[in-house]
């Protein structure tokens, strides 16, 4: 990770692309710090380059970027006793306080302690779940929720891009509402993002489209 000062680029912390699960996420905090995720850990790093492990557990040992295979709960909890398996999205808010998710679940890490969010048993306006469990199917291949990226509507409500499902859920008040439907084109790999307006960016079959987001 490198930052932009006065024109140049320091590096302030360098990470195996052993530990981390896809590309980077590293989204700026109120301060000027960064959130960076590996596979499971989330480092807070400030502009120093001094580094903190807000959430996830220590690496196995001997096992560089091994995955901990535990499943979440009870929660809440200390955010640095709960394993992390596959952190595949992270947002920051203007607090400070950390959203990420891992597959089928969108946790909180505020204040040292990691909360649940939204996951496969919070109930959609119909009364039916948005986001489903990973599961594998009759010829091997995976179904369910997969939470690529997270983003945050002007409201703090939470934007998840779930590829699994090709739809974007958005989530509020311990209940879960499309925001952008599978009829829309969302692409595998969704990648969600802000503009310096109100719009909502996110990838979609054959490139970019914008998305205005109403709260």
């Amino acid at each position: 990770m490198r930052w932009p000062r006065t024109g140049d680029w320091t590096t302030v912390l360098r990470l195996d692309p052993a530990v981390l699960y896809g590309a980077p996420r590293a989204p700026a905090g109120p301060d000027g710090e960064l959130f960076v995720a590996t596979a499971d850990t989330v480092l807070r790093v400030d502009p120093g380059g001094g580094s903190e492990r807000l959430a996830g557990v220590e690496p196995h040992p001997g096992v560089p970027g091994a995955f901990p295979e535990a499943p979440l709960g009870p929660l809440p909890r200390p955010a640095t006793a709960q394993p992390l398996p596959h952190i595949s999205g992270l947002v920051a808010d203007s607090s400070g306080a950390v959203y990420v998710s891992t597959e089928s679940a969108v946790l909180l890490i505020s204040q040292g302690e990691l909360t649940l969010v939204a996951d496969s048993t919070t109930p959609g306006t119909d009364g039916k779940p948005l986001i489903r469990s990973q599961s594998v199917d009759t010829e091997g291949g995976s179904t369910g929720s997969l939470l690529t990226s997270l983003a945050l509507a002007s409201d703090g409500a939470v934007l998840a891009g779930d590829s699994g499902q090709q739809q974007i859920p958005r989530i509020a008040g311990g209940t879960a509402s499309v925001l952008v439907d599978p009829a829309s084109g969302v692409s595998n790999g969704t990648s969600l993002g802000r503009s310096a307006g109100p719009e909502l960016l996110f990838s979609r079959a054959g490139g970019q489209a914008r998305y205005s987001i109403r709260t």
